[in-house]
């Protein structure tokens, strides 16, 4: 799963915090060090983010 730089279509990022880049910097990450991660979610409850890296 790759992630890209949030942006927002209505123009109204100003309205979430941050630069959108958490997800895809954390995926590029474990992507070059051969790790994966998932996405747990559940509409109302949230969601929970998982990551996995190699020992060697």
């Amino acid at each position: 799963m790759a992630f890209g730089r949030y942006y927002s279509a209505d123009g109204n990022a100003m309205r979430f915090e941050g630069l959108g880049l958490g997800l895809f910097i954390s995926s590029e990450i474990l992507r070059r060090n051969k790790g994966d991660f998932w996405i747990e979610s559940e509409l109302g409850a949230g969601s929970a983010f998982f990551f996995r890296l190699p020992i060697n």
